[in-house]
C-alpha cells in the first residue's frame, strides 16, 4: 500500500469527541517549527502556546535532518546578509561513487543520471552549526519544558471556525478537535490544502499555487558511531542501481565529539510501500560496506524518518495570494511557505524569490514572523 493511501486511510478513522480553545499552535516538528515555538512560548507564555506534531520529539528532533540544505549561491549570499560576522567557509560541491571511487561532478565521468530533487545537492554548501543561529537548540531545559506544550497528535481536517475568538478548528485522529486565534502552519500550504475541508472557500489562486507545489517523500537515515569510519566529508551521493534508474542517496558525514551520518534519498509517494523503503535501507547499508569497510564491523545507532515534507524545487511567489489569510490568523513558515519578494531585496541581495529555497526559505520565513510580533 503506498504512503498516499496509508495516509488516506487513517484520515477516516476520525471520530469527533471533545472541542478544546487554544491561543496559539505551532504545527510542525522541524527546526524552524521548533524555534518558532519557542520564541512566541517565551514571549506569550507557557500556558498560550503549543506545539502540534504527529511524531515524538527528543535530542534527535532538535537539528536539521539530512545533508546540508544551506548550498547554492543565491542561499548562501542571503544567509551571509543575516549573519554577516559568522566566518563559514563554503565546501565545495559534490562527489559521486562510481567504477569503485568517488569522482568530481564536474570531470570527465558522468553520474548515473538525477532524479528528482538531487540536482540542488551537487551545490557548494556552508556546513552550519544550527546552535548559533537557533537559541532554542543552547537551551538545556528545552525539551523538559516543551514536553508539557507538545500536542502529539495527527491532524485529519481543518475547518474555518467562528466566535470565542478561534478562527481555525483542527481536527485529529484522537477524537479531540483544537479551536485556536492564531495558527501557525510549518507543513507547507500544499498539506493545508489537502486537509481543508471546504475548498470552495479558498481562491482558486491559492489552490493553483498549491497544485504547483508537489514533492516526493524523503527517507533520511541517521547513523551515529561509537568510532569514525571515515574522514571523508564531502556531500556524496552513492547511485541505488547502477543498471536502473532509481536515483541515489545523497549523504555526508559530519565529525564532532562523535561522527553522525545523514543520507538521504526521494520516493514517489504513489510508489512506495514497507517492502520497498526496507529495500532502498538494505542497498544503503550494503553500498556502505563496500565503500567504507570499518561500516560492516562498527558500533552505530541508526534512526529512520520517513516524511513528505520534502522541499518544493520550483515555488513561484507572485501566484501566492498574499491577504487570503494573514488576516484570519494563519500564517504559513517553512522550506514550502510562500515568501514576499520585497522583504529579501537589498542592495547586497539582488536575486529573485524563486532562487531561495530548501533551508533559506525556511529561515526567511520563520524570521518574517518574528519581525511581524517582535518588531511594532
Amino acid at each position: 500500500m503506498s504512503f498516499s493511501a496509508l495516509r488516506d486511510l487513517k484520515k477516516k478513522e476520525v471520530i469527533k469527541q471533545n472541542r478544546i480553545f487554544k491561543d496559539t499552535i505551532v504545527v510542525g516538528d522541524d527546526i524552524f517549527s521548533l524555534a518558532l515555538f519557542y520564541q512566541l512560548k517565551n514571549k506569550f507564555g507557557a500556558d498560550k502556546v503549543f506545539l502540534l506534531s504527529e511524531r515524538d520529539l527528543d535530542d534527535s528532533s532538535l537539528i536539521f535532518d539530512g545533508p546540508s540544505t544551506l548550498r547554492g549561491q543565491a542561499n548562501i549570499t542571503l544567509f551571509k546578509t543575516y549573519f554577516p560576522e559568522m566566518n563559514k567557509n563554503i565546501k565545495s560541491g559534490a562527489q559521486f561513487f562510481k567504477d569503485l571511487k568517488f569522482k568530481k561532478f564536474d570531470g570527465r565521468s558522468k553520474s548515473e543520471k538525477l532524479l528528482w530533487g538531487e540536482e540542488f545537492f551537487t551545490q557548494d554548501h556552508l556546513d552550519l552549526n544550527e546552535a548559533e543561529v537557533f537559541p532554542y537548540l543552547r537551551d538545556p531545559q528545552f525539551l523538559e519544558e516543551l514536553s508539557p506544550c507538545h500536542l502529539k497528535k495527527r491532524i485529519t481536517q481543518i475547518h474555518s471556525f467562528s466566535g470565542d475568538n478561534a478562527k481555525w478548528e483542527l481536527y485529529c485522529s484522537s477524537g479531540e478537535s483544537f479551536c485556536v486565534e492564531n495558527l501557525y502552519w510549518g507543513s507547507g500550504p500544499k498539506e493545508f490544502l489537502s486537509l481543508y475541508s471546504n475548498k470552495a472557500q479558498l481562491s482558486n489562486q491559492f489552490i493553483e499555487f498549491c497544485d504547483g507545489e508537489g514533492t516526493h517523500l524523503s527517507l533520511i537515515i541517521k547513523f551515529i558511531f561509537e568510532k569514525p569510519i571515515t574522514e571523508k566529508e564531502e556531500t556524496i551521493f552513492i547511485p541505488l542501481s547502477y543498471t536502473h534508474e532509481w536515483g541515489h542517496f545523497v549523504g555526508e558525514f559530519k565529525n564532532g565529539s562523535i561522527q553522525s551520518a545523514q543520507f538521504l534519498t526521494f520516493i514517489d509517494k504513489n510508489h512506495t510501500s514497507e517492502e520497498e523503503v526496507s529495500k532502498k535501507i538494505r542497498i544503503l547499508k550494503k553500498n556502505l560496506e563496500k565503500i567504507f569497510p570499518e561500516f560492516k564491523t562498527a558500533s552505530y545507532k541508526e534512526y529512520v524518518c520517513l516524511t513528505p515534507k520534502s522541499p518544493c524545487q520550483n515555488i513561484d511567489d507572485s501566484r501566492f495570494p498574499k491577504q487570503e489569510f494573514s488576516e484570519k490568523g494563519l500564517f504559513f513558515f517553512g522550506v514550502n511557505a510562500p515568501l514576499q519578494e520585497e522583504k529579501i531585496k537589498t542592495d547586497s541581495f539582488a536575486y529573485p524569490s524563486s532562487d531561495v529555497s530548501h533551508f533559506m526559505r525556511g529561515f526567511v520565513t520563520h524570521q518574517e514572523i518574528l519581525k511581524s510580533i517582535f518588531v511594532k
